[in-house]
């Protein structure tokens, strides 16, 4: 299990916390895996700055954005290792998002401890694997937070368990809106 070292929101991502505190919205686009080297004295100020991860690996959707509460948005990041040809140890994490402007900027950076790294095996043709992160970040407005969904973004077993059962439910015929305007399965009288 990944071990954070550092977890610093970018001053790009800085930028966009203001924006939203102002009303603006903040989108998160994809997240990036790398195996960057981090000696451990890097300071915060440096990881600010940075625009992209020092070795940037694989690229992939994000899964899922949650509002927790006014303040905080949880992020699911699902990593599959489908198209990875040779395997490494993850170091680094960084999610990226965009503003009103529609510039996507390295929001935020997250530093594994070194002792404490994923694997990332490369894909062996017969089984693929994945890793899951869930974030949480706190942002200044979470109504303002939204999610680009495309099909970079992995769906979560649950996800697609609880469609499933949704389109059963729609298939048979056996749904209908109540009085509160909610979906109710079954016989309505």
């Amino acid at each position: 299990m990944l071990e954070i070292a550092k977890s610093v929101l970018t001053a790009k991502g800085a930028e966009l916390e203001t924006a939203c505190r102002i009303g603006g919205h903040i989108t998160f686009t994809k997240f990036k895996l790398g195996n960057g080297t981090y000696t451990g004295s890097e300071t915060t100020a440096e990881i600010e700055a940075m625009t992209e991860l020092k070795s940037p690996k694989d690229t992939f959707g994000v899964s899922g954005v949650e509002a927790e509460n006014a303040d905080t948005a949880k992020l699911t990041l699902v990593a599959t290792n489908l198209d990875v040809t040779t395997g490494y140890y993850i170091s680094e994490l960084g999610i990226y998002a965009k503003g009103d402007d529609n510039v996507e900027v390295l929001y935020m950076v997250i530093v594994a401890q070194p002792a404490a790294r994923d694997w990332f095996p490369a894909y062996n043709s017969r089984t693929p694997g994945s890793i899951t992160y869930r974030v949480y970040i706190s942002v200044g407005n979470s109504e303002n937070v939204t999610i680009d969904v495309d099909a970079g973004g992995v769906a979560l077993a649950a996800d697609l368990e609880a469609l499933e059962d949704r389109v059963e439910v729609l298939e048979t015929g056996r749904v209908f809106v109540g009085a509160d305007g909610k979906f109710y399965c079954g016989d309505p009288d």
